[in-house]
C-alpha cells in the first residue's frame, strides 16, 4: 500500500526521501558496504523501499548472491512505480538499471556517483539515455557508502554492491526488501563502529551476468523456435542458422517475435548492425546488458535462452601476430532494417 509524506517547511522533497534512502541503507546487514534506495510514485508517495540484501549464506563477496538496493525497492513496489522517481544512495550498475527500465520509473536521483568508473555503470548511462529516463546527482550530507579493501583496488571497478542475478532458483515470492519504518518511530542512535579486522576478506569485484551457452536451436525449425521463445518470458531467445549461413536471433517481445540477423563475414566473425563481432556468444553477452531498440521503440533486454536450444561450440578466435583482439562495440547493432516482427496469436 502507497505510503503519503507530508512534507514541511525543512528539507526539500528530494531531501526527505534521500533521507528515507540513506535510513535504510543502515538496515543492510552487509559488513562492507550499505546501500539504501527509495520508490516514490508521481503522486509523491513512497510505494517501495530497499537495502543490499542477501539471498542465502552469509558470504557477500559473492555477487551472484547479493541483491541490489533498487531491485528489492522495485519489487516491493508491486508495479506502481510506474513514472516515478528512485533515490540511491550511489548510483546504479547495469543490474539495477535493468530493472529500473523495467519498472517504468522515469527519473533516477542518486547522492553519490560510483567511487570508480568501470563498464558497467557505462552501461547504465546507455540504458538510461536511449529509454529517456533522466538522473540528476543530489548535494547532499548523505553519508558516502564505505567499503573494507585490505589494499586498494588495481583497476576501474565500482565500489557499489555487485551486481544482482535474477534466476529461476529464486523462491517465488521471497521477501527481501525492508519494510517502511512507522512515521511515530524515532530512528535509533547509531552505534559506534566496530574495530575492522586485522585481516578483513578482500571484496569481490563485480562481474558481468555469466552468458548461457545452451541457446543454439541448430536443429530446431523456425516454427519450432517461435513456439519455444511465445512460450518463455520476456526477453528470452534462441539463436538459430538459416538457409544463407547466416545466424538469426529470435527474441521474445511481449506478444511478438522479434528476429535480428546476424551475418557471417566469411572469417569466422559475425556482422551485427554494421558491426563486426569474432563470436556469437559475444554479441550475447553485449545484448544481456545493452539494450536492443525494436520497431515499437521498446527497449530489449535479452533474458535466459528458450527451451529446446543445445550449448554452443565455439572458439574465440586467436589474436593475430600477438597483438590485442580490437575491443568489441559498447553498443548493440540491431537496426529497424535487420528487424522482422512477427505477430503470433
Amino acid at each position: 500500500m502507497a505510503t503519503s509524506v507530508r512534507h514541511n517547511a525543512g528539507p526539500s522533497s528530494d531531501e526527505y526521501f534521500m533521507g528515507i534512502a540513506a535510513l535504510t541503507a543502515q538496515t543492510s546487514a552487509s559488513p562492507s558496504t550499505k546501500l539504501g534506495a527509495c520508490v516514490v510514485n508521481a503522486d509523491k508517495q513512497i510505494v517501495g523501499v530497499g537495502c543490499n540484501t542477501l539471498v542465502a549464506g552469509n558470504d557477500w563477496n559473492n555477487a551472484m548472491l547479493v541483491t541490489s538496493p533498487a531491485v528489492n525497492a522495485v519489487l516491493q513496489a508491486k508495479g506502481n512505480a510506474k513514472n516515478g522517481t528512485i533515490y540511491l544512495v550511489q548510483f546504479p550498475d547495469h543490474e539495477s538499471a535493468k530493472v529500473i527500465v523495467q519498472a517504468g520509473l522515469s527519473t533516477v536521483v542518486f547522492a553519490h556517483g560510483a567511487a570508480e568508473r568501470s563498464d558497467t555503470y557505462d552501461a547504465a548511462d546507455t540504458m538510461f539515455g536511449a529509454t529517456g529516463i533522466t538522473y540528476k546527482k543530489l548535494d547532499t550530507n548523505t553519508p558516502a557508502p564505505t567499503v573494507t579493501r585490505t589494499t586498494p583496488p588495481t583497476s576501474a571497478v565500482s565500489a557499489a554492491a555487485p551486481p544482482v542475478e535474477i534466476s529461476a532458483d529464486t523462491p517465488a515470492g521471497a521477501d527481501t526488501t525492508v519494510p517502511i519504518p512507522a512515521a511515530s518511530e524515532a530512528p535509533e542512535a547509531a552505534a559506534p563502529a566496530a574495530p575492522a579486522p586485522a585481516t578483513p576478506a578482500p571484496t569481490q569485484q563485480p562481474q558481468d551476468a555469466p552468458v548461457p551457452l545452451n541457446f543454439y536451436a541448430e536443429s530446431m525449425t523456425m516454427d519450432a523456435c517461435i513456439k519455444a521463445v511465445m512460450s518463455s518470458s520476456d526477453g528470452d531467445f534462441l539463436i538459430r542458422p538459416n538457409d544463407a549461413g547466416d545466424r538469426v536471433l529470435i527474441v521474445k517481445d511481449d506478444t511478438v517475435v522479434r528476429t535480428y540477423t546476424m551475418k557471417a563475414s566469411g572469417n569466422g566473425s559475425w556482422l551485427f548492425g554494421a558491426r563486426t563481432y569474432p563470436t556469437l556468444r559475444s554479441i550475447v553477452a553485449l545484448l544481456k546488458k545493452t539494450p536492443i531498440k525494436s520497431k515499437s521503440g521498446k527497449m530489449i533486454l535479452l533474458g535466459n535462452p528458450a527451451p529446446g536450444g543445445t550449448e554452443l561450440k565455439e572458439v574465440e578466435p586467436a589474436s593475430v601476430g600477438g597483438a590485442a583482439p580490437t575491443p568489441l562495440p559498447a553498443t548493440p547493432g540491431g537496426t529497424v532494417k535487420e528487424e522482422d516482427g512477427c505477430s503470433i496469436m
